[in-house]
């Protein structure tokens, strides 16, 4: 009886923690575990106008994507689940316009609206650690910042029904161009990467999500296992070595990029493929020099 008493005590203990584990890793580099019960948010087009002092059904999926993707803090914000399209929220919109180089009315303008309606990735913005005064056209680094060290990363992927040779292009298109050297080991005790693909928020939703551990020994890639993967421009689908490529380099330290001709631009079309840009290279030698 007692392992069973174990068993049963463990599983209580988990569910119970899970909640706080998730928050806990909300600030850092977002994780596939506080998304992976969240439905894609769909479009917003339906909600195209809406402004200040506006109260439309949907408003708070709105915000929710805010607060999601680092624009819209709801630690000390109440009116997260209303309606009500508020002044935290204009402000919330406006800096996301102003990253995207949007016009910045505060107003879910077309463009805007249009914008959050397209697939993209888990991984949060960092608008606030915008370095545009100093690095015009780099993409923003995190405080992922791997030791010279540890440069040399073992991975190891879970490929599923999905071709493991566009991922492994990701990787040697990064290290073609920085000083980190990736290697594909089969036993999963001796990576410090793992890419897998797995449920993030369902059909429609993020296509990727990346996080490491402050000790660079605990590293994960997840691969959307609901979107339509190919290999090369498809129409309806979305290129594999581009979204895996994209999502080793908030592995590397990268944050999102501004410019939509940047790799690590957050946001995919379906039917294009995407390859390291100037912008993508110059930031990690940025980050690594």
């Amino acid at each position: 009886m007692a392992p069973r008493v174990s068993l049963l005590l463990s599983f209580i203990l988990s569910s119970l923690l899970l909640p706080f584990l998730s928050q806990a890793t909300s600030s850092g580099p977002s994780r596939v575990g506080p998304f992976g019960h969240l439905k894609s948010f769909g479009s917003f087009n339906h909600l195209e106008g809406s402004k200040k002092g506006d109260k439309r059904e949907g408003i708070q999926k709105v915000k929710q994507y805010l607060q999601r993707y680092g624009y819209l803090s709801s630690t000390h914000y109440s009116q997260m689940g209303s309606d009500d399209f508020d002044d935290a929220l204009e402000s919330s919109l406006k800096a996301f316009q102003t990253f995207y180089h949007l016009n910045s009315t505060g107003t879910l303008d077309a463009p805007t609206a249009t914008l959050m309606s397209r697939p993209r990735c888990g991984f949060r913005d960092h608008p606030s650690n915008s370095n545009s005064t100093i690095n015009p056209n780099y993409s923003y680094t995190s405080r992922i910042k791997w030791p010279r060290d540890q440069m040399d990363i073992h991975y190891t992927v879970f490929p599923g029904s999905q071709p493991e040779q566009p991922i492994r292009n990701g990787f040697d298109a990064w290290a073609a161009v920085s000083n980190f050297t990736f290697e594909r080991v089969r036993e999963e005790s001796r990576a410090v990467l793992r890419v897998k693909f797995g449920p993030i928020d369902g059909p429609g939703g993020a296509l990727g999500s990346a996080s490491t551990s402050l000790s660079y020994t605990d590293a994960t890639i997840t691969l959307d296992d609901t979107a339509s993967w190919t290999v090369g421009a498809v129409p309806g689908s979305y290129d594999l070595e581009s979204v895996a490529t994209h999502e080793i380099g908030h592995i590397l330290g990268l944050d999102h990029s501004q410019f939509e001709e940047a790799l690590m631009y957050a946001y995919f079309g379906d039917g294009v493929t995407k390859k390291l840009a100037q912008d993508d290279i110059e930031g990690l030698r940025s980050k690594y020099s």
